[in-house]
C-alpha cells in the first residue's frame, strides 16, 4: 500500500510539473509576441480609400501586426479567417481584415474603413508628407503615416510620441509653382504637456522634404491655417490658434486668439517670422 502511494505521488508530481512547464511556455510565448511587436522585423503595407490612408506592418512570421490608423498605433494578433488575413487586438475591440488587396478596419464595433486598396507601390514612388522627416525641438523625427514613437533614452519605457494633427494648407511655399503643404503636428514627451508645432513639407520631384518645427505652444487650440491676407506677402502662411493669458493656469481652457505669420526659407528649411502689416522678416 505504501509503495502504491509513493508511486501515485511521483506520477502526480510529474503531471503537475508538465502542466506548469506548459503554462510557462504559454506565458513565455505571449511575452515573445509582445516583444516582437515592438522590436521585431516588419513588412509595411499602405492602404488607402478616397479620403483616408493608413499602414499595417506585418511581422516576419505574420503572427502579429502593427496598425497605424488616424495617428494611433494598434498592436494586433492574427485570428482565424475563412478567407484573407484577419487580425484583432487582445480585447477584440479592433479588427483588421484584408482580402485580395482590399482591407477594412473595425473599431469598437464600428466599421471605420471599408474597401481600402493596397497602394504600397504607388506610395513608394512619391513619398507622402505624412512619411517625411521633420526637426522637432532640435531632433529629427521620421513620421510613418503621420506617427512616430521613440524612446526618451535607449531602453526607457517613456516614449516621445509625435503625430500628425492636421489643419493642413496646400499652397506654394517656395515659389516654384507647385503646391506644398503646411500643417500642425503634436509631440508628447512623457509628461502632461502636448506641444503643438507648425511644420511645412516642400513638394520635390519624388518626395516631400520636411521643415523645422515652429512651436505654437503647450496644449493650445489650433483654429485654422490660411494664406496671408496681406497682398504684399508672398508664400506666407498664417497659423491661427487659441492660447491662455500669461497669468492663467494650464487647466484653463484656451480662449485668447493668436496668429503667427510664417514663411519657409527653402535653403535652411526653417520658418521665418513675418510681421503681419509690413514686408520685413526676421530669421527664427
Amino acid at each position: 500500500m505504501k509503495n502504491i502511494l509513493i508511486i501515485a505521488g511521483v506520477i502526480a508530481m510529474v503531471v503537475i510539473g508538465y502542466l506548469l512547464k506548459g503554462d510557462q511556455n504559454q506565458k513565455d510565448h505571449g511575452t515573445a509576441i509582445d516583444a516582437s511587436v515592438s522590436s521585431g522585423s516588419f513588412h509595411t503595407v499602405t492602404f488607402a480609400t478616397s479620403a483616408q490612408t493608413f499602414t499595417i506592418s506585418y511581422s516576419d512570421n505574420a503572427d502579429t501586426a502593427v496598425l497605424i490608423y488616424s495617428g494611433t498605433k494598434y498592436e494586433l494578433q492574427r485570428a482565424r479567417s475563412a478567407s484573407g488575413a484577419r487580425y484583432t487586438s487582445a480585447d477584440g475591440s479592433v479588427v483588421f481584415w484584408e482580402h485580395q488587396g482590399e482591407a477594412m478596419i473595425e473599431i469598437d464595433g464600428e466599421r471605420v474603413i471599408e474597401g481600402a486598396r493596397d497602394i504600397t507601390e504607388e506610395r513608394s514612388a512619391v513619398e507622402s508628407y505624412k512619411d517625411a522627416s521633420y526637426v522637432i525641438d532640435g531632433k529629427s523625427v521620421k513620421l510613418i503615416d503621420g506617427y512616430s514613437e521613440t524612446e526618451v533614452t535607449p531602453g526607457s519605457a517613456v516614449k516621445i510620441i509625435t503625430r500628425y494633427f492636421g489643419n493642413e494648407l496646400f499652397t506654394d511655399l517656395d515659389g516654384d509653382g507647385d503646391d506644398d503643404v503646411a500643417f500642425i503636428v503634436t509631440q508628447e514627451t512623457g509628461g502632461s504637456g502636448t506641444f503643438y508645432y507648425a511644420v511645412a513639407a516642400l513638394n520635390t520631384e519624388n518626395r516631400y522634404v520636411g521643415s523645422d518645427g515652429y512651436l505654437l505652444g503647450d496644449r493650445v487650440a489650433p483654429q485654422s491655417t490660411n494664406v496671408s491676407p496681406n497682398p504684399r506677402h508672398k508664400n506666407v502662411v498664417v497659423f491661427n490658434y487659441a492660447d491662455r493669458a500669461p497669468d492663467e493656469p494650464m487647466s484653463t481652457r484656451p480662449s485668447v486668439g493668436k496668429s503667427v505669420y510664417l514663411k519657409i526659407v527653402p535653403e535652411t528649411m526653417r520658418w521665418a517670422i513675418v510681421e503681419p502689416d509690413f514686408e520685413g522678416e526676421s530669421d527664427l
